[in-house]
């Protein structure tokens, strides 16, 4: 059995491609980036469940942490390639935050950090993440040493 469904997830298309494995009473998901004919590779690893809706509720966690983590870096570089042209991030991560700090001909006196959770919300618009990354560079951004 091999199955499509496509998803979309912070204005982005995947599809998840279930594939039931003979005999080995597991379903594996591969997660895809793009629809249809369209599709590219996504997350390296497929995704395994005993059924179609645990491997399908894995699927969106894996999705949720790698597309999320993508969204949320990237509006980090869109701000600071605003406010600090030429810095350089560097970013720290574990199972509960997110650290940014930026390097450069500016820097930052506090790492820019937020909870994991609040930084891969889907409820979370670009413009609420937006306004904080801005609010937090602005607040301690100064010329580097």
């Amino acid at each position: 059995m091999r199955q499509d469904e496509e998803v979309e997830l912070y204005g982005r298309r995947f599809t998840f491609r279930f594939t039931a494995r003979a005999g080995a009473s597991r379903v594996e998901v591969r997660i895809l980036e793009g629809a249809g004919g369209q599709v590219r590779p996504y997350v390296r690893a497929p995704v395994r469940g005993r059924t179609s809706g645990e491997a399908r509720e894995r699927a969106w966690e894996v999705l949720r942490s790698h597309a999320g983590l993508e969204r949320y870096l990237a509006l980090v570089a869109r701000v600071a390639g605003a406010v600090a042209p030429g810095a350089k991030l560097t970013v720290e991560e574990d199972a509960r935050m997110i650290r940014v700090d930026i390097a450069g001909p500016r820097r930052l006196r506090a790492p820019l950090a937020l909870v994991r959770e609040d930084a891969l919300d889907p409820d979370r618009t670009d413009d609420e993440l937006l306004a904080f990354i801005r609010h937090h560079l602005e607040t301690y951004l100064e010329d580097g040493a």
